[in-house]
C-alpha cells in the first residue's frame, strides 16, 4: 500500500496568493481520508484491479479516483488573503460560489449549513452534503 501525499502542504503553505491545483490521475486510485482505518480495503482486490491506494491529508469518506473520469481541484488560500477563514465551512461557501459562476449556474444553491449526514459519509466521500 502506497501512503504517499497527493500533494506537499508544506511546499504549498510558503505560496502567497490564492491558487487552484488542477490534478488528474495518471491510473485508478482509491483515496481515503485522513482519519481512514486503510483495514476498510481489501488491499488484494485493488491490487489485483490495478487500483493505487493512497491518503489525503484532509479527513472524509473515500475517494475513487479514475484517469479521464474525474478532475480533482485543491484550492490554497493564504492567511494574508481577504477570503481566508478560520471557518473551514464559512471558507468553503466561496468555493461553491465560484464553481457554481464557473459553471453558468450563479443561480445554483450553495449549502452554507452544516453537514447533512447518510448512513454512507463515514465511508464515501460526497454520500452527504457539506458547506460549499
Amino acid at each position: 500500500m502506497s501512503e504517499r501525499q497527493l500533494f506537499d502542504a508544506d511546499a504549498i503553505r510558503v505560496i502567497e496568493r490564492r491558487t487552484a491545483f488542477i490534478r488528474r490521475a495518471d491510473r485508478s486510485t482509491l483515496v481515503l481520508g485522513s482519519a481512514q482505518d486503510a483495514g476498510i480495503v481489501d488491499t488484494a482486490a485493488t491490487a489485483h484491479r490495478g487500483v493505487e491506494l493512497v491518503r489525503r491529508r484532509s479527513g472524509g469518506g473515500a475517494v475513487l479516483v479514475q484517469p479521464d473520469r474525474a478532475v480533482w481541484v485543491d484550492t490554497w488560500v493564504p492567511r494574508a488573503d481577504p477570503l481566508w477563514k478560520d471557518d473551514v465551512a464559512e471558507s468553503s461557501a466561496w468555493v461553491g460560489r465560484w464553481w457554481a459562476e464557473a459553471l453558468g449556474a450563479a443561480d445554483l444553491e450553495v449549502h452554507r449549513g452544516g453537514p447533512i449526514r447518510s448512513r454512507w459519509s463515514d465511508l464515501i466521500c460526497f454520500a452527504g452534503v457539506a458547506a460549499g
